[in-house]
């Protein structure tokens, strides 16, 4: 118990920090926007791709897309599509994690992870 409460205070803390130094404020969560051709950024569509795979709680199959396409193009528009699927997959039960073969361990694990492969400074207490 006390070590997931300790890993839950890393996810939110690393969420945060990087909400702060990507988008200079707090968490809140990103629609998917049409620009005027009515087609979606590379950020919207990988941000879809993810949802889709989470709502079949294909998880480690997301995580795997998102490292694929932040190590292909480290771009910080990609931070916020980051943080969101982090965000979300945090809001599922132990037990829905365990089922998808994923860990709170692996949450903020990812989120160091985004972190590094954006180039940003550590998390500062």
């Amino acid at each position: 118990m006390f070590a997931d409460d300790y890993i839950m205070r890393q996810i939110e803390g690393l969420s945060r920090m990087l909400a702060r130094v990507l988008f200079d404020r707090d968490m809140e969560s990103e629609e998917l926007h049409l620009d005027e051709d009515g087609t979606l950024s590379g950020s919207d569509v990988l941000a879809y791709r993810l949802k889709k795979l989470l709502h079949k709680r294909r998880i480690n199959e997301a995580e795997n897309l998102l490292f694929e396409t932040l190590e292909a193009s480290p771009l910080p528009s990609y931070g916020r599509t980051a943080l969101d699927f982090y965000r979300e997959i945090s809001t599922l039960s132990d037990e829905e994690l365990a089922a998808a073969d994923f860990s709170r361990e692996e949450i903020a694990d990812g989120l160091r992870e985004v972190q590094r492969l954006l180039e940003l400074p550590p998390e500062v207490e």
